[in-house]
């Protein structure tokens, strides 16, 4: 399900994948928000998940940093608000 649809939602468990500095990349503030929906839809555990390599798809002729760092400010976030 994504960030979106689970708006108004809750779940006992969330996993979110990908929460690296090169996975959001759209306005910050409209991503800050779409995050904290996702983080916040957790009632009782939260994952989230970073990858520090991501090769790039087959066919995928775009820009494509297969190095991924960790998205510092979402990650802090996270950890002081349990």
């Amino acid at each position: 399900m994504s960030i979106h649809k689970c708006q108004g939602l809750e779940f006992d468990s969330v996993v979110i994948l990908g929460v690296g500095a090169q996975t959001f990349w759209g306005k910050p503030a409209e991503e800050r928000a779409a995050y904290f929906v996702g983080i916040s839809r957790a009632k009782r555990r939260l994952y989230l998940a970073v990858a520090h390599h991501r090769a790039r798809p087959e066919g995928f002729g775009g820009r494509w940093d297969a190095g991924r760092a960790p998205h510092i400010e979402y990650l802090e976030y996270a950890a002081r608000n349990p």
